[in-house]
């Protein structure tokens, strides 16, 4: 338990591969306005979004009565595969991954809107995501520290 945070609930997904992927759910008190998926940068995991030792933007959501959804990217964390594994995947795979995340938001209450935050690589796979999917239902995105780069 997070100061000033509800304990999360654990839930575990499979990529299109297989590989189990890890995410947490944090539910504000009284009913959430909105969900939100919460994707964390390239060499980092989940928590450096979460803290027990500092304010944080899940803390600062969930005070706002969001419920937010975070997940642990691919190598990261309990989100196989380990990189020391040396097993083959690449970006396209974390775009993947973060369509079943966004999925998985969505399926907790269709009723609420759902938005994306995603700082760095999160933002990175949010807008690819997006941009190969654009009917995904998500009502917004928020990149943070995300360089979205395209030659065309």
């Amino acid at each position: 338990m997070t100061a000033g945070l509800p304990s999360p609930t654990a839930h575990e997904i499979h990529g299109l591969d297989g590989w189990s992927l890890n995410l947490e759910v944090y539910s504000p008190d009284t009913d959430a306005i909105a969900t939100v998926v919460v994707g964390h940068a390239l060499m980092v995991k989940r928590n450096s979004l979460v803290s027990a030792h500092r304010p944080s933007l899940v803390q600062t959501l969930v005070s706002q009565n969001y419920q937010v959804v975070v997940p642990e990217m691919r190598g990261r964390g309990k989100s196989g595969p380990e990189p020391s594994r040396h097993e083959s995947w690449n970006y396209g795979s974390l775009v993947d991954d973060m369509g079943l995340f966004i999925r998985f938001a969505k399926n907790l209450d269709e009723r609420l809107p759902l938005y994306v935050v995603g700082h760095s690589l999160g933002g990175h796979l949010s807008m690819a995501y997006l941009g190969l999917k654009p009917k995904t239902p998500v009502e917004g995105v928020v990149l943070l520290g995300a360089v979205v780069w395209c030659p065309k």
